[in-house]
C-alpha cells in the first residue's frame, strides 16, 4: 500500500497533573497514528513528582522503560510506575 504521507517521528512530551492516590504525577504523553491516517492520544503515567523530583528523571524514567512511540503498533503501551 502507497502511503501519502510522510513518517513522522517525536518523542513525546511530559506533563504534570494531580491523582487522588499519588498526589502531582508525570505523565507522558504521545500521539499515534490510527489506520485511517489520523491520530489517537496516548498517554501513560511515569511516577509521583514527589519521588522523581524532576522532569529529567520522568524522562529517565521513560528511556530505562524504552517505550517507543515511533513504532507502527497501535495499542498503548503497558507502563508501571515505580512509586506504586
Amino acid at each position: 500500500m502507497l502511503r501519502l504521507t510522510r513518517n513522522t517521528y517525536q518523542h513525546g512530551w511530559i506533563e504534570t497533573r494531580p491523582s487522588k492516590k499519588q498526589g502531582v504525577v508525570f505523565v507522558y504523553r504521545w500521539r499515534e497514528r490510527k489506520p485511517d491516517g489520523g491520530y489517537t492520544k496516548r498517554s501513560e503515567v511515569v511516577g509521583s513528582v514527589s519521588m522523581l523530583k524532576t522532569e529529567a528523571n520522568a524522562w529517565r524514567v521513560i528511556e530505562h522503560r524504552k517505550l517507543d512511540v515511533n513504532s507502527d503498533h497501535l495499542q498503548g503501551h503497558a507502563v508501571r510506575s515505580e512509586c506504586s
